[in-house]
């Protein structure tokens, strides 16, 4: 797989592209929802906003405290609901 990332045909030599880095939280967020369909930006995108309201701080700043709060203020929804919106959680690592 790897390889067909770098090289576009079994012989041709291409220097990796370089990966874009974040220096802000909204940088982040559209480097995690990069590549994803249009509906499931939406959706995350959503969840990470609700997620970022109610923690009140950068992401950086975000700890494990926070996640276990945020994922406490969702028991209202389904559980696959709760399963999705808390895929916002790899941004604390």
């Amino acid at each position: 797989m790897i390889r067909h990332i770098i090289l576009h045909s079994p012989t041709a030599y291409r220097e990796p592209a370089t990966v874009a880095q974040a220096t802000t939280d909204d940088q982040v967020v559209a480097l995690w929802l990069h590549a994803r369909s249009r509906h499931t930006q939406r959706a995350y995108l959503a969840d990470v906003e609700r997620f970022r309201a109610l923690a009140g701080k950068q992401l950086h700043q975000v700890t494990l405290g926070d996640v276990q709060d945020f994922a406490d203020s969702l028991v209202s929804l389904a559980p696959a609901s709760q399963a999705r919106v808390l895929s916002v959680a790899p941004f604390h690592t």
